[in-house]
């Protein structure tokens, strides 16, 4: 695999950012933070997407903070691998960063979306997420351990490296599944030996179904007697209620029939009185025929002084409202004196129009004046805010570094600090000193955009005052003139209303009429009215004589009819013979049949449900024993499978052993080729003894790592790390010839720094390029290609290419 550009946009530092990568040994050098290792793992974002930022925030963290949340976030990435050109693009979009993909080889698209084209690079470079990070990523914590942690640690460094973790969780898997029969066995092998009582308890059930039954067939018979004994009494109430019912009848004709004898008797004495009353008004007719005759004159003249007074209370209504429609007209001629003509307001209305106008225009350049200011201030205060946090971190960080002291270690790389530590020093006080005068500058454009912007809030209050003035002068114009054409529109309307009204009054003659006479007549009128009705009413009474004469001779028939039927009734009643007493206790004992008929139901039913749980019971009893007949059968098979992953277990752990075996004859074997590479010769075999001791061989004799310079140590780890590398892309059969070294030089003195850069050198017979990642900047003197990364104001970075 050879890079060839890595093109960033939004990715977690870089706003965008661009790199062309030649072959050999690439520095990629900068300050800690600075994002020196996000152009890397951009590499393996490329490739495997937001999977390799799980354990950094996932998704969140990868786009750049400055950015738009619509801003999408971007890698793409050309690389040639097995002699073809593969084009990468992998992108999150949107506020909810979905990710996106795309894959072309050879200028051809292979896929599409992101899983799609993970899976098609996961499958042509034959290596998931972890080996390809194993296989070309080198950092320092690993080569150190490789050589300076305990035995153990280094052991199981090793091994995490080369996957044998895997095996290790397979055991456990097969251990803890082994476990899980036996303790299952156990549990049958318990329930199995309750076989015998289940039996036991299923034969004591169906004993007590048999005495269930038994005693059911007795209580089918008290039934039958109880529901028997229950019908005699039954029909005797039957009986008796209708007795009962007949005597009710009877008891209601009775009443009706007294009721009629009442009200034949009211009846004959009220044609009595109505009798003698038609005699009296018999009499009083000659005077009220007398009294309608008057009526008719009264009522004649009446109406017609009536016609004259409707006539004069309307003329007299008209003038009323004549002398309203003269008062309002004079009142809006008042208004309308002095006005302008509608011409003259269309002139007045068009200034103060253009008057608004131009009040509205200085109003928007102060208000854009007022947001540019705005803005620019929000913009000093941003940079002011980022040049604070980097004052702090600077601070922070040349505290830590004044405490340490040269002879510590470097908090990023754990080597001792040494020379390095002035260094340090004297740089961060550098950086002291300028963020402090950016600091300052930014504070002195802040005071004055803030004066700036209080003298253009003042103008904007002013402005604003202008075009209200300009907008209520120009609506006050607008009400005026259309409140004075409504009133010369009214004014119109009023003058032909009162010309309309004068000609009504003038056909209207004017008649004197006396209130006293008229209204003496009206009483007259209705005095006479109430004789004539009453006269109506005598008449009425007088033609009715004949019928109420008739009416009395059938009240005093129906008076002798109900006596008679009174007597039949009082004999019927007698002869009937009805008792309430005796119908009341045959209720009781209908009552008491059925309670104990309900007795002998409900333990009939008892019974019957006792019955179905007992089935129920032997069910359950039953399908237990079948469950565990077919338990004990099984009890075989997972002893079986139980044995069988024992056997697994024993099998991975031998496999474990041989490969820890293989795996340290390959690394001993990879390890001093890479170290003879590096030391052209001079040392050429690592021997790792089964405690994984590091030994190294001159001549005939064996000596330990501790002998050795700190360079030859470090260069020696270096030599393990790349064989680990090595042997994991053989093993995926991937040409990778990429490796990454991530900040290999710690804190090293400068000829320990000479002798890794030497052995860098070797690298380049076994891979195509070599990027060194580190924050020393001396380093950029021995390199031949280097990328500088730098930290900008914004929080951003950018790259350098040197």
């Amino acid at each position: 695999m050879r890079l060839i550009r890595l093109r960033l946009e939004n990715y977690r530092r870089f706003r965008e950012a661009e790199v062309e990568f030649p072959d050999g040994v690439i520095g990629i050098v900068g300050e800690n933070g600075a994002g020196k290792s996000t152009l890397v793992e951009a590499i393996a974002f490329a490739l495997y997407g937001t999977d390799v930022h799980q354990r950094r925030g996932g998704k969140d963290a990868v786009r750049w903070s400055g950015a738009a949340r619509a801003d999408p976030c971007r890698v793409e990435m050309r690389f040639e691998f097995s002699g073809q050109t593969y084009d990468v693009v992998r992108e999150l979009r949107g506020a909810n960063q979905v990710q996106h993909a795309r894959l072309l080889v050879n200028g051809t698209p292979m896929a599409e979306n992101a899983r799609p084209v993970t899976s098609f690079l996961a499958r042509d470079l034959n290596m998931a997420l972890r080996a390809f990070h194993i296989s070309v990523f080198a950092r320092q914590k690993e080569v150190d351990l490789l050589v300076d942690s305990r035995l153990h640690e280094r052991k199981a460094l090793i091994l995490r490296l080369m996957g044998l973790e895997d095996i290790d969780r397979a055991v456990t898997i097969a251990r803890d599944r082994e476990r899980l029969i036996l303790a299952s066995v156990e549990d049958l092998e318990r329930e199995v030996l309750a076989l015998p009582e289940l039996r036991r308890e299923v034969e004591e059930l169906r004993e007590r179904r048999r005495d269930e039954e038994s005693r059911r067939f007795a209580l089918e018979g008290a039934v039958r007697e109880r529901r028997t004994a229950l019908e005699r009494a039954e029909a005797e109430v039957e009986r008796l209620e209708a007795l009962a019912r007949e005597h009710h009848r009877l008891q209601l004709h009775l009443r009706d029939a007294r009721g009629e004898l009442g009200a034949a008797i009211e009846e004959i004495e009220r044609i009595k009185r109505d009798l003698r009353s038609i005699e009296r008004d018999r009499a009083r007719i000659p005077d009220l025929k007398r009294a309608v005759s008057e009526f008719e004159e009264v009522d004649v003249r009446l109406r017609e002084i009536e016609g004259l007074v409707v006539e004069a209370r309307r003329r007299r209504d008209l003038e009323r409202d004549l002398e309203r429609k003269r008062r309002n007209e004079a009142h809006l001629r008042g208004r309308l004196e002095g006005r302008p003509d509608d011409k003259g307001y269309v002139r007045e209305i068009g200034r103060a129009e253009s008057d608004l106008t131009s009040a509205e225009t200085a109003l928007r350049e102060v208000e854009d004046g007022l947001r540019r200011t705005a803005e620019a201030m929000a913009t000093a205060r941003e940079r002011r805010r980022i040049c604070e946090e980097d004052l702090a971190s600077v601070r922070r960080k040349l505290a830590r570094i004044e405490a340490l002291g040269p002879d510590s270690t470097c908090p990023e790389c754990e080597r001792p600090l040494g020379d390095h530590h002035a260094e340090l020093v004297a740089r961060y006080r550098r950086e002291l000193g300028s963020l402090n005068e950016r600091a300052a500058g930014y504070a002195r454009k802040i005071d004055e955009l803030e004066r700036e912007r209080v003298r253009s809030e003042s103008a904007r209050g002013e402005a604003h005052r202008a075009v209200e003035e300009a907008r209520k002068r120009l609506e006050a114009l607008r009400k005026e003139r259309a409140g004075a054409a409504r009133d010369r529109e009214e004014l119109e309307r009023v003058v032909r209303e009162i010309a309309d009204l004068e000609g009504k009054i003038a056909g209207i003659p004017v008649v004197p009429l006396e209130e006293e006479e008229i209204q003496a007549l009206r009483d007259r009128r209705e005095r006479l009215l109430a004789m004539r009705d009453e006269l109506r009413k005598v008449e009425g009474a007088v033609a009715r004589r004949a019928d109420l004469e008739r009416d009395l001779g059938r009240a005093r028939t129906r008076r002798r009819s109900a006596e008679r039927e009174l007597a039949a009734l009082d004999v019927k009643i007698g002869e009937l013979g009805f008792d309430e007493g005796v119908l009341v206790t045959a209720k009781g004992e209908v009552k008491a049949a059925r309670g104990a008929l309900d007795k002998v139901e409900r333990a009939f039913r008892d019974n019957e449900v006792g019955v179905r749980l007992i089935d129920a019971e032997i069910a359950a009893r039953e399908r237990s024993l079948g469950d565990l007949e077919e338990r004990r059968r099984g009890l075989e098979e997972r002893r079986h499978r139980a044995n069988l992953l024992g056997r697994l277990q024993e099998t991975f752990r031998g496999f474990r052993v041989h490969m820890i075996g293989r795996l340290r004859e390959d690394l001993m074997l990879h390890g001093s080729e890479w170290l003879a590479r590096f030391t052209d010769g001079r040392y050429s075999v690592i021997d790792i003894d089964e405690d994984y001791n590091i030994r190294v061989v001159e001549g005939r004799e064996i000596h330990p790592i501790e002998r050795y310079s700190g360079g030859e140590i470090d260069v020696i780890g270096l030599s393990l790390r790349m064989a680990i590398s090595e042997i994991l892309a053989l093993r995926s059969g991937a040409p990778i010839r990429l490796v990454v070294l991530d900040e290999v030089f710690g804190s090293q003195d400068m000829s320990r720094r000479r002798a890794i850069l030497t052995a860098l050198g070797r690298m380049t017979e076994r891979f195509d390029q070599v990027l060194l990642i580190s924050h020393v900047e001396d380093v950029k003197d021995h390199l031949e290609h280097v990328i500088t990364v730098e930290a900008l104001d914004d929080g951003s970075s950018r790259v350098v290419m040197e």
